[in-house]
């Protein structure tokens, strides 16, 4: 055997390996990025949908108990998963972004909001009371909108 030839033949199987295992390495990656994209928009999806049962049907922001809306918002809207994976929030699709984000922004100012009207213990003015219920109402109200907006673009 010639050595041009054979050295010739070396260094193409080397190439050819490299090419083949840096495909298969590109192709790996590619399928483990789409399969994390995969699990976040399934994993925001199914705690917004949780988070829906506590304003649908729609009748049920307004027949809830003032007593009740500290406990709803501390406990029946979840939102963990959400905070652990917020610096991968970008790899959800461009357009469920912005009302992922919103959606669980009105769901921390619902709780912020039935936390001060939880501890709120002056009988004498019910007027404030009755403004903050149902600016808590119009947010339960906006949760609704926003989240199904979400929900749809996460599909």
């Amino acid at each position: 055997m010639d050595p041009t030839t054979f050295i010739i033949g070396l260094l193409g199987g080397a190439a050819a390996g490299a090419l083949f295992t840096g495909v298969f390495d590109v192709g790996s990656r590619w399928s483990q990025r789409h399969q994390e994209k995969h699990d976040l928009r399934v994993g925001i999806a199914a705690e917004i949908r949780v988070g829906l049962q506590n304003v649908e049907p729609e009748a049920r922001i307004h027949e809830t108990p003032d007593q009740s809306l500290h406990f709803i918002a501390g406990n029946c809207f979840p939102w963990e998963f959400y905070k652990a994976n917020l610096n991968r929030i970008g790899l959800l699709p461009e357009t469920a972004v912005s009302d992922v984000v919103e959606y669980h922004s009105l769901l921390w100012q619902f709780y912020e909001k039935a936390k001060v009207l939880n501890k709120w213990t002056e009988p004498d003015d019910r007027d404030a009371r009755s403004v903050l219920t149902a600016e808590i109402r119009t947010i339960m109200g906006r949760i609704r909108v926003v989240g199904g907006r979400a929900l749809a673009a996460l599909s």
